[in-house]
């Protein structure tokens, strides 16, 4: 189930690596997610810790997300609030630019962030 999703989170970060190291951008939410697991999370908040970073530092978006997590059955709903809720407003703001309104995505950080 997992490690559809850890591929993607992989690849969207492929050639990232953390500010001022040689350490890849996928360490963090792997260590996310171990940390999660470790501490019983649900299914739901593991995929969060990996898939955290996605929207803000990456080219993958929301509807891609969604489908990945329908395609193993978990509730896209409850990881994306989890990944909305953990994320920068002003990194999400910023990626989506123009789009940022038409997708609700400023509607949904003042929800989380209130």
């Amino acid at each position: 189930m997992l490690s559809g999703l850890l591929d993607f989170a992989i690849k969207a970060h492929a050639k990232d690596k953390r500010k001022g190291t040689e350490i890849p951008c996928i360490v963090h939410p792997i260590e996310t997610a171990i940390i999660l697991a470790q501490n019983n999370a649900s299914n739901e908040a593991i995929c969060a810790g990996i898939l955290h970073d996605v929207l803000e530092d990456t080219v993958g978006d929301e509807g891609e997300i969604r489908q990945r997590l329908d395609r193993v059955g978990l509730s896209s709903e409850k990881v994306l609030w989890i990944v909305y809720g953990v994320s920068e407003p002003s990194k999400l703001i910023e990626k989506q630019g123009g789009k940022a309104k038409e997708h609700g995505v400023k509607e949904k950080l003042i929800l989380l962030h209130t």
